[in-house]
């Protein structure tokens, strides 16, 4: 993911970028917030705590905010502790005087999908944070930003109405000069211009049910009682948007956490109110009789959240699907409810409606396979730049993957998805496998599909020809096998675009690292042969992967 240009920054810029990161840190209570521009092979800090903005550039692959740029998807990058993740342990920053141990970084996402860097909070010692807190933490980037492509005279601010008279958090310049600053509450600035008790009753309804709404007010600031009546938009910030959330893993770390469902950002509405659906979600939750707790992660899936189901701890994820993709939800609902193996996530509940539908299934919270690749986990020393392997764990791993891929196949269903971010590990360190959004049964040996899962796992026939068969899933077994083997991302840092080009021109050629019994070499490139019918089943392949545990032990 190439980085971009950005003109140098005047001093009201750096003047906002300053006081949002001030913002930032004491909304999260941590020590440090920097906000830290990526260039070339460079990163600069350039607004932040004075630590983090003097000394110069420094060498971006030598810093956390590095890693932002390998996703294919944008992501926020959570490290509860560094001195515990082969990819930062070496760093000066952790090993030395600062001993740095937390990061959480948010991509700062410029129009056109360019990365410029990151809105990141830093500690010296552990933590945890919950995914509604990284929610808030990507809204708070969006508003750099706006900073940073020079939009300072767009009033904003962040309230928090979970207190009385609605206390700010932050109000940037532009708000201050339009909107008056009396105090640090929001009612102490501005007042209705209306004495009507309705329009409360639609704002604690909204606030409750976490929805957007609008309010009409006059600044105080002006002593004309109708000229300077304006309305103003009120956004919760624990929604993210059109960005990754790692799920959130089980950790003893001291939580980072700030007061998500209530912070809202609030700006001047620009265009017509559209009117919002009303308790939706709610209608969803009763149907299978759950209790909806915090937010666990986000992608383009549909929501991940924590809660409750017949005195049972539960993962309640919530898809909000329009009316052509509604059969797709009931499949995977249904794909999940039949099928019982231990290597498969089980669904224990399903209910769907014209607003969407929601499954509630086993709660696994070790965190994700992806995960474990990115921290170096497969490593023999927990490092990501040795290429020693531990061929024992990657083993255990890749054969509960198999089993559980093959029991599908077994059943004629093809999961299509197959990566990292779709396997889940349990409480016992036991694989499961997730999501079956693009799962397809086979009525014969072939079918043909317009849609295509993760394409750094896609095989180059899906791209092509729309050929879907049971040997796609093979092909990203044969990825997410190397990825394991190597603790890289397939593709790291590349644009979709690159991706799918090297694919269909077929110019790349998947080769463990050295080190590698050559065994389980062979399984890689077996799994990954342009033609899929030289690609083995996976019971061949679980046949391959005993052999070689033989060896191991």
């Amino acid at each position: 993911m190439a980085t971009c240009r950005l003109t140098p920054l005047q001093k009201e810029q750096r003047e906002e970028l300053r006081s949002l990161t001030g913002m930032a840190a004491r909304l999260f209570d941590v020590p440090f917030c920097s906000l830290t521009l990526l260039a070339d092979q460079k990163s600069h800090a350039v607004a932040g705590h004075p630590q983090w903005t003097v000394g110069g550039k420094h060498d971006r692959r030598k810093s956390f905010c590095h890693y932002l740029l390998v996703p294919q998807r944008p992501e926020i990058l959570i490290v509860p502790d560094a001195s515990d993740d082969g990819r930062f342990r070496h760093l000066d920053v952790v090993k030395g005087w600062l001993h740095l141990r937390f990061y959480a970084g948010a991509p700062l996402l410029l129009e056109g999908g360019n990365r410029a860097g990151a809105l990141c909070l830093l500690d010296r010692r552990p933590r945890a944070i919950d995914a509604a807190s990284m929610a808030v933490l990507w809204n708070i980037s969006t508003i750099a930003v706006r900073y940073l492509e020079g939009g300072l005279d767009e009033p904003c601010a962040i309230c928090d109405v979970g207190i009385p008279r609605w206390g700010f958090s932050y109000r940037n310049t532009a708000w201050c000069n339009a909107l008056g600053q009396e105090g640090d509450f929001f009612w102490d600035s501005h007042a209705t211009p209306t004495i009507s008790k309705e329009p409360w009753t639609r704002h604690l309804e909204a606030i409750n049910d976490g929805r957007n709404f609008h309010v009409k007010i006059k600044s105080t600031i002006s002593g004309d009682l109708t000229s300077n009546i304006v309305t103003l938009m009120f956004v919760p910030m624990r929604r993210a948007g059109d960005i990754n959330i790692p799920a959130s893993s089980a950790s003893k770390h001291p939580p980072c956490t700030c007061p998500s469902a209530s912070l809202y950002h609030v700006t001047l509405m620009k265009s017509p109110i559209t009117p919002e659906p009303d308790g939706q979600d709610s209608a969803l939750l009763r149907m299978v009789d759950a209790e909806i707790g915090p937010l666990l992660g986000k992608g383009g899936y549909g929501s991940v959240f924590r809660g409750m189901w017949r005195d049972t701890e539960v993962a309640i994820k919530i898809i909000r699907a329009q009316a052509q993709e509604r059969e797709t939800a009931w499949f995977e609902a249904s794909v999940m409810q039949d099928l019982n193996h231990p290597g498969i996530i089980k669904c224990y509940d399903w209910a769907s409606t014209a607003a969407g539908t929601v499954i509630v299934m086993q709660l696994c919270g070790e965190g994700s396979l992806q995960s474990a690749i990115d921290r170096g986990h497969f490593q023999r020393d927990g490092s990501v730049f040795t290429e020693e392997p531990d061929m024992q764990r990657i083993l255990v791993c890749a054969m509960q993957i198999v089993r559980g891929i093959r029991h599908l196949h077994e059943h004629d269903i093809i999961h299509a998805d197959l990566n990292g971010n779709n396997v889940l590990f349990d409480s016992c360190s036991g694989v499961k496998i997730v999501d079956f959004g693009l799962s397809r049964l086979l009525h014969s040996k072939e079918i043909e599909s317009d849609e295509f899962g993760t394409v750094t796992h896609t095989p180059r026939e899906m791209l092509v020809t729309g050929s879907l068969t049971k040997k796609v899933d093979v092909y990203s077994f044969g990825v997410l096998l190397w990825e394991m083997l190597s603790s890289r991302r397939a593709y790291a840092g590349l644009r979709y675009p690159e991706i799918v080009a090297s694919k269909v021109k077929d110019t790349v050629r998947w080769c463990a690292p050295r080190g590698v019994p050559t065994g389980v070499a062979h399984i890689v490139e077996l799994c990954t042969q342009r033609d899929p019918a030289s690609r083995p089943d996976f019971s061949e392949i679980e046949s391959m992967l005993v052999v070689e545990a033989r060896h191991i032990e």
